[in-house]
């Protein structure tokens, strides 16, 4: 019976990740018109500028790259585009099959960790586990977040696993424990390298939220408040694990923003305190609201249109039945739960009143915000209503749980009014996206086998719009295909609109990166965005005329000459010297206590 349910488990997992596949990768990974998501802009022409870095230089890290803006940052950006699954299959496979297999592959491992939490943390049965599983595989928020093309968010989908290796395991082993942890701070480490202040943010909240609940369905005997402290113990082992890996990263991205201010837009809030708190439970549970007709009238203060893939959080109306169910037949037992680990009930609580507040608009409650150094940056709040999403999984899960007939059947409906919810609503959203990959896809084809013979970066340009074959595109960093670096370029830093692209006004466009005008090349010293003191210049300053060879070999991706600050020097080999003692340290417990 054993091995017939795990056979049945494997085969219905199949089934799930198959549907995924049809729903959100068949249809949109191009769409019939060979089309793409508005932001696969960035994410496909970065990881085909990592396949270029990485053929022409394999052995150093591309701390900048001339493909962009005249000289931009890459590694040493806010972001890091080369340190991403996606990119390492660039290095072999083109990129549009790779960001199909990274997307899968994060969908497959959140379905695998909210199943392994279910059902080893909270001691669920398997159809609870996978019923849970099915849940947050097809949350709205990850799904369409990669078909939009907001890339940067697929490490979403580990926070369930880490929240399975942060949780204690019932045996005690000390060893296995120790490895789970540095496993977590692995995961949490990537977050950090390829997210945004954001996704922290929420993964941060989400994994406080989980531990809380898992406090509150611990019937153990005792209530010491030492005990409930104790589930953090091993979270804040993890951050610490995080940050030495990810020194690097911190310090670098520390050093850029202190030349940028990018406190220029607005932040958005609704109305009134009531639309902040009924708000997630549509966008949970319901339809997202309409731009036109909607949502434009629940939010103020906005600069940006709030477009529909902002607000798509759902795991589908049978997910609130199911809850609401559990909340009146065990209402009596949940009341017990909360006096009985009061502090847990009140660190759950707070995690979910924070993003209620966090995206309610008063004046004064807006300006304190901006002055927060991690909200400032922030230009919508509304994308941390996802840290609900883990959280009202697990809570289905667990009134799941106390269904005693017909559990199969239920599980099932429930799966499968999730999945066909994503059929039934209107899409055209998303099948109407314009991003036409062909310069890129082509681009990758023609030099894969021939890396050697990919063009330097010869001229500067400032187009926003180009033909190609007969096709019309919108053009920002795809010109370096044509060897041509394009002022009208993107970088979060710079702004959406480039208000803090730093002296723009030097850049001669359609000219020669050499062409020299009063002692200065015509093209950008990146390293001037990172460490200007160190290299003896400002914040977009270019090349001066004395060096061309250092140009010359930059402009070829054969990377840049730049002085380096004693701290970031540290920072780099404290960051490589913790990663590999961590993964050392994974691998001989692993050995050690192989079989448990």
């Amino acid at each position: 019976m054993t091995s017939q349910r795990t056979l049945g488990l494997f085969v219905a997992s199949g089934i799930i990740l198959a549907l995924y596949w049809v729903t959100f990768i068949h249809p949109f990974f191009p769409t019939t018109d060979g089309t793409m998501g508005h932001d696969h802009r960035g994410s496909l022409v970065d990881a085909t500028i990592g396949f270029v870095h990485f053929h022409k230089d394999p052995w150093n890290i591309p701390w900048f790259t001339p493909a962009s803006c005249a000289g931009n940052m890459f590694v040493a950006g806010a972001s890091t585009p080369y340190v991403n699954v996606q990119q390492w299959l660039t290095f072999f496979i083109n990129p549009l099959t790779a960001s199909k297999i990274n997307i899968m592959l994060f969908a497959g491992l959140g379905f695998l960790g909210t199943y392994l939490i279910c059902r080893r943390r909270f001691n669920t049965d398997p159809i609870a586990a996978f019923l849970g599983a099915s849940l947050f595989l097809f949350n709205g928020f990850f799904a369409y977040r990669m078909v939009i093309g907001h890339t940067a968010f697929h490490g979403y989908m580990l926070i369930p696993l880490i929240g399975y290796l942060l949780i204690s395991r019932r045996d005690g082993n000390l060893g296995l424990e120790c490895r789970n942890i540095m496993t977590a701070g692995v995961l949490i480490a990537y977050l950090i390298l390829t997210a945004s202040a954001f996704m922290l943010l929420t993964t941060g909240l989400c994994l406080v939220g989980i531990l809380a609940i898992h406090t509150l369905a611990d019937d153990t005997p005792g209530n010491p408040a030492s005990r409930e402290l104790k589930p953090y113990l091993p979270l804040t082992a993890a951050i610490a694990v995080a940050l030495l890996i990810s020194l690097f990263k911190i310090t670098l991205t520390l050093s850029t923003a202190s030349n940028f201010e990018r406190e220029f837009y607005p932040l958005p809030g609704l109305h009134n305190f009531l639309d902040a708190l009924t708000l997630p439970i549509r966008l949970l549970f319901f339809s997202t609201p309409d731009w036109e007709t909607e949502t434009q009238f629940l939010f103020t203060n906005y600069r940006w249109l709030i477009n529909r893939h902002e607000l798509e959080m759902g795991v589908g109306a049978p997910a609130l039945a199911i809850m609401v169910f559990a909340l009146v037949a065990a209402r009596a037992r949940i009341v017990e739960a909360a006096i009985k680990h009061r502090l847990a009930f009140i660190v759950l609580i707070t995690v979910l009143i924070l993003p209620i507040t966090l995206n309610y608009y008063h004046p004064a409650w807006n300006e304190l915000l901006k002055s927060v150094p991690i909200f400032k940056t922030f230009s919508l709040n509304v994308r941390l209503y996802a840290i609900y999403i883990p959280l009202v999984v697990l809570g289905v899960v667990l009134a799941f749980s106390m269904v005693r007939q017909y559990r199969l059947p239920i599980c099932f409906a429930v799966v499968a009014c999730t999945v066909a919810t994503h059929w039934l609503v209107d899409r055209s959203y998303y099948s109407r996206q314009a991003y036409n990959p062909k310069v890129i896809l082509q681009f990758y084809d023609r030099f894969r086998d021939s890396p050697d013979k990919i063009p330097p970066i010869r001229a500067t340009s400032e187009l926003q719009h180009a033909s190609f074959e007969g096709d019309a595109f919108i053009i920002q960093n795809e010109m370096f295909v044509f060897g041509s670096s394009n002022i009208q370029c993107h970088n979060d830093i710079f702004g959406y609109r480039l208000e803090a692209f730093p002296k723009r006004e030097l850049l001669a466009p359609n000219a020669s990166v050499f062409q020299e005008a009063e002692g200065r090349f015509n093209f950008k010293n990146p390293a001037c965005y990172v460490f200007p003191r160190e290299n003896n210049c400002e914040p977009g300053d270019h090349f001066q005329s004395h060096q061309a060879e250092a140009l010359k070999d930059f402009v070829a991706y054969r990377g840049l000459t730049f002085t380096t600050p004693g701290y970031q020097v540290v920072s780099n080999t404290v960051s490589f010297v913790s990663l590999m003692l961590v993964i050392f340290g994974i691998i001989t417990l692993s050995i050690r206590f192989r079989g448990n």
